[in-house]
């Protein structure tokens, strides 16, 4: 009676870790019990051998498992923290790169060369996103089981990659429209030095930016006028 009790079938379901411990040898019973396999009743022969089948199926894919009672745990996979550090500074350098190629004097005065560098951040981040899809495709071809499959940092770097140049362009293109092209087309006009009023016309500097008057010249605010078109302008002689 005491052997039946022992040799019922185990209700919990060996996990791989158990395994790897049930499968370093037999139990032994106390007294005169032969030893078995714990969790290979009489009643279901051939257990072990089917749990040994899954867990070779599972953990050697290559079909080329290790020796008998050599059960290879898979390792624990660990993250990478320069490749994590990457996927945090590449867009970021990405980024600015587009912002500023948009809103610095380049983008006002040779525009294609502007947007052949964007269009190589954005190359940039497509080579990530090609990059994953081959990997990925050789996975695909090289594992037979697609569970073990996992996530590639190529992915998120290449999807953050793609975010980022596409804000750079938004942002870029914003901060051009509004503040950086008036500027350059206010410092690329004409500089009008020592100008004395009294001498010339306001005619003859019609297309100067800027203009530095003579010592002793003031605004004549007596005569001044105001106009009003949305804005108020205001105008006084000199």
């Amino acid at each position: 009676r005491r052997q039946q009790q022992f040799a019922s079938p185990c209700s919990i379901r060996p996990t791989s870790y158990q395994f790897h411990l049930l499968h370093a040898g037999p139990v032994t019973m106390a007294g005169p019990a032969q030893p078995m396999w714990y969790g290979g009743p009489q009643g279901a022969a051939g257990f072990k051998e089917k749990l040994q089948s899954a867990y070779d199926r599972k953990f050697y894919p290559s079909g080329t498992p290790g020796d008998a009672g050599e059960a290879l745990l898979p390792k624990r996979l660990r993250l990478n923290k320069s490749a994590l550090l990457m996927c945090v500074l590449v867009p970021w350098g990405l980024f600015i790169c587009v912002f500023a190629a948009l809103s610095s004097s380049l983008h006002y005065k040779h525009s294609e060369a502007a947007w052949f560098l964007v269009t190589c951040a954005f190359t940039v981040a497509l080579g990530f996103l090609l990059k994953w899809h081959l990997h990925r495709s050789w996975q695909r071809h090289t594992i037979d089981d697609d569970e073990t499959l996992g996530p590639s940092l190529f992915l998120l770097l290449g999807l953050s990659s793609l975010i980022a140049c596409s804000l750079g362009v938004l942002v870029g293109n914003n901060n051009f429209a509004v503040w950086m092209q008036p500027f350059y087309d206010l410092t690329s006009l004409g500089v009008a030095a020592d100008v004395n009023p009294a001498m010339v016309r306001s005619s003859s500097y019609l297309d100067a930016g800027r203009i530095v008057f003579a010592k002793g010249t003031h605004v004549k605010q007596s005569l001044a006028l105001g106009f009003k078109d949305g804005h108020v302008y205001c105008v006084a002689p000199i």
